[in-house]
């Protein structure tokens, strides 16, 4: 048995990233501070292409879905997008405090900001939804939020060259696959039989012994939104391997509680192994872009990269600093690439001088190369067997549920003992038990460990009425079927229905309606965007003089006067013509004076459209003055 590891048996022999490596004692180096990378606003905003979508007219520069990616950013609804994805997450935000947000950011006027979030609705990139007390909720799809995310801030880390080598650190790696350690909890549940206290949750001692079995970082945890179901009731790590094993279909409600469904178990255990690490990866993804932007970020940043080639954590960090604060968005990514780790889909090194570096195991897409065959058990004398990361995980299943484990490795010790088959409740000669063990070894077991398992078989004191026999029966012909059917064979048959049944099938339902929608927007009825510059200006448009529209002017302070007023009360920008140049004004307060002067307070932006800071004109001002309505 190869001591490869199972990375490099599940693709071709030629690695897409063959840089040396080099083994280095140093001690693992913190990722260094990120420059804060931020996109300025594009400098075509003359033709104020939001306030088209009132009239339907495209405007000068708007492009469609087929124009360019810089085109496309270009928009005002691309940054209305940008804003509501680094700001607000999948939350969504209150529609009224998104549009003052854009505001306040772009120094659009309101009625701007309507256009640009009606046509962001328009695209389909976001949505908008009413809430029962009549507020309006904007939120972006779930599942086009990863694919904005980077089509919208654009930032990607580069490999390394092929040719440039790393050293490895101890501890940049772990052999600890989540797969295998969320397979031991599902055993440990099963072994247990599911049982519930009278409230409908686990008992204490299996709460704290699944705890310290999937042993996994508490800051990377704490980036992952996951049901309040559980976590009401569980601590994070159970309540993250309950919410993965609910969403991949092993928990089931039944007359008992919970019940392991063995069909939906066993499709999962036999698909190629980095089909089945990316799915877990991905639903980790998941949850980490529902949690928040900063974590939205983090995990943004590595989704994109390819598995096998070397990347400067730095490169990454700037990456999810564009996508959200940059802080935040670095100390979350820290815990991401650990949490990344401790999974076994990443590894840490550094270059020859001393910058740290990331590699991925696999790809976010799970479709990179072909899975090696899997190997069988290796037994050795004694009881014990081996099984690595590229056996047959329904073998490994089997181990599971009737040895005890060693430390999870590439190559992982399971012994069998008194305890670990007493604990089946399994009586009889042991032969169908050891039928099953033979064909996960392709050999016959040695002598000694045959003995043993008659002799612990026969003095388990927990014996289940007709266990044994249905072991005996399953394993007794060969093929995959009977296999997997004498291995669920194996799991204790429950005596009664505990009296948390019904509270413990409430839980999964509510848990997994919580993961299906985790903000409740699926249950609202989708709504129209706020319309009411448009009703205003629709209403105020008859009255407004063409001379105010068609170039900019000087008024008398007086006219200049209702030109402000009638721009605020509809929501209109405000060209304004100097000797300096041409800026655009969005007034957000107009007072008047005693004597007929006033006073008009807002914000300025240049004429590419980028803000330039709040100002005030007042009576004295000798500026040209446009209206700036949708074309």
């Amino acid at each position: 048995m190869s001591g490869s590891k199972p990375w490099e048996r599940s693709r071709p022999a030629v690695r897409a990233g063959g840089a040396p490596v080099e083994k280095s004692g140093g001690a693992l180096h913190g990722a260094g501070a990120a420059a804060e990378a931020q996109p300025s606003p594009s400098a075509d905003d003359a033709g104020w292409s939001a306030l088209a979508g009132l009239t339907g007219a495209p405007a000068e520069g708007a492009t469609g879905r087929s124009g360019s990616a810089a085109e496309e950013r270009s928009r005002p609804a691309a940054r209305l997008l940008r804003l509501l994805l680094r700001r607000y997450g999948l939350a969504g935000a209150e529609e009224g405090r998104l549009l003052e947000a854009a505001c306040a950011e772009h120094a659009w006027s309101s009625l701007e900001a309507e256009a640009a979030l009606e046509a962001l609705a328009r695209s389909g990139d976001a949505q908008v939804r009413a809430r029962f007390w009549g507020e309006r909720i904007v939120h972006v799809p779930e599942a086009d939020a990863l694919a904005l995310l980077q089509r919208e801030f654009p930032a990607q880390a580069e490999p390394l060259p092929l040719q440039q080598g790393v050293r490895e650190l101890p501890g940049g790696a772990s052999t600890r696959l989540l797969s295998r350690v969320l397979l031991g909890a599902a055993a440990q549940l099963a072994r247990d039989g599911f049982a519930v206290t009278a409230k409908g949750r686990l008992h204490r001692k299996l709460c704290r012994s699944l705890e310290e079995e999937l042993r996994l970082p508490e800051e990377g945890l704490s980036l992952l939104r996951l049901p309040p179901a559980w976590t009401l009731e569980y601590e994070p790590p159970l309540a993250l391997a309950l919410d993965l094993m609910a969403e991949h279909g092993w928990l089931s409600a039944s007359g008992e509680g919970w019940l392991l469904d063995g069909e939906r178990l066993r499709g999962w255990l036999e698909r190629p192994m980095l089909q089945r690490e990316s799915s877990l990866l991905r639903a980790l993804t998941r949850r980490a872009l529902r949690k928040g932007p900063s974590e939205a970020a983090a995990a943004s940043a590595t989704a994109g990269l390819e598995p096998d080639r070397w990347y400067r954590i730095r490169e990454l960090e700037q990456a999810a600093s564009v996508r959200g604060e940059p802080e935040a968005a670095q100390r979350c990514l820290r815990a991401w690439l650990e949490l990344l780790r401790s999974c076994g889909w990443a590894e840490l090194a550094e270059t020859h001088d001393g910058e740290p570096v990331l590699r991925m195991q696999l790809a976010f897409d799970g479709q990179d190369g072909e899975t090696a065959d899997c190997e069988p058990l290796l037994a050795q004398p004694g009881g014990e067997l081996w099984a690595a990361s590229w056996s047959d995980y329904r073998a490994i299943w089997l181990l599971e549920l009737v040895a005890e484990r060693g430390e999870l490795r590439e190559l992982t010790s399971y012994r069998l003992t008194p305890r670990s088959l007493a604990r089946l409740g399994q009586g009889g000669d042991g032969s169908g038990l050891a039928s099953l063990l033979e064909q996960a070894c392709g050999c016959p077991l040695p002598a000694a460990t045959l003995g043993a398992i008659r002799e612990w078989t026969a003095s388990s004191e927990a014996v289940a009425a007709g266990g044994a026999e249905r072991v005996r029966a399953f394993a007794a012909e060969s093929g995959e079927d009977k296999f997997w059917a004498g291995c669920m064979g194996l799991l204790p048959q429950p005596a009664a229905t505990p009296a948390g049944a019904a509270a413990a099938r409430g839980q999964l339902r509510q848990a997994c309606a919580q993961a299906e929608d985790p903000f409740g927007l699926q249950q609202l009825p989708a709504a129209e965007p706020t319309r009411q510059g448009r009703t205003e200006l629709e209403r105020s448009r008859p009255g407004l003089p063409a001379a105010w529209c068609e170039k900019p002017r000087r008024y008398h302070a007086s006219t200049a006067l209702q030109l402000l007023e009638s721009a605020l009360r509809i929501g209109l920008p405000v060209e304004l013509s100097t000797a300096e140049g041409r800026h655009i004004f969005v007034p957000e307060r107009v007072e008047r004076e005693p004597g007929g002067g006033w006073t008009a307070g807002g914000r300025f932006r240049d004429s590419g459209g980028c803000p330039a800071g709040a100002g005030k004109l007042d009576s004295a001002d000798k500026a040209a003055l446009r209206l700036l309505l949708p074309r």
